[in-house]
């Protein structure tokens, strides 16, 4: 395996750079003609659904840590959500107001998010892994044999093996997740993650997916 290396750069250089990745690999399989508009005509995406921006917050509590994470949250009133917890059409002046380093979260995004982590630090094993873990957030970059360049965003490194966080709707993961990795193919994330694992100098072993 060609030797890669280990990069920090900011989410959004990863996203606009060149190189492949696991979820191009995905996005190929499931639909070769959305492949063919987001990567190669570079057509933008559908708009971040709301799942997914519940996502980005609990990849960030995990990057930042509970205690820098919290402490940077701005809890949206309520006045400024809707009924049911949701940014409201009030919210964007309450947004704007906000200091650039706070992290603003609307009422139902708080109180999941807060169950969430406290559910995941009750795991401990997921605990361990996640407070014992020397990177977060980081970036692997190297060529495939055949010359391709490839890249990824690792969750994290714990004691020598990469994890990563998932969320899903399953109400016993244990025994029904696998039919999330079948529809989203996450093991063709494990197999690209543990080639970058094995690039930086590591022993290929299967990611470690953190499942909440």
């Amino acid at each position: 395996m060609p030797k890669g290396f280990i990069s920090r750069e900011p989410a959004e250089d990863y996203f606009a750079s060149t190189g492949v990745s696991a979820s191009q690999v995905r996005l190929y399989l499931q639909s070769p003609h959305l492949y063919h508009q987001q990567v190669v005509e570079q057509v933008p995406a559908k708009a971040t659904s709301v799942a997914q921006q519940y996502g980005q917050l609990l990849h960030l509590w995990h990057e930042r840590g509970p205690t820098a994470f919290w402490s940077a949250v701005s809890r949206a009133p309520a006045s400024v959500c809707t009924a049911t917890g949701n940014w409201g059409a009030k919210s964007k002046e309450w947004l704007d107001d906000q200091p650039d380093d706070a992290i603003p979260i609307c009422v139902s995004d708080y109180a999941q998010l807060q169950e969430q982590t406290a559910e995941i630090f009750e795991n401990t094993a997921a605990r361990d892994l996640i407070l014992n873990s020397d990177l977060r957030e980081f970036v692997v970059r190297w060529n495939w044999p055949d010359g391709t360049e490839m890249r990824s965003r690792i969750d994290g490194r714990s004691g020598g093996i990469a994890y990563d966080l998932k969320t899903t709707r399953e109400a016993d993961p244990l025994n029904t997740w696998w039919k999330a990795v079948h529809s989203y193919r996450y093991d063709i994330q494990s197999v690209i993650y543990s080639a970058a694992m094995e690039s930086i100098g590591y022993e290929p072993k299967p990611i470690l997916f953190l499942v909440t």
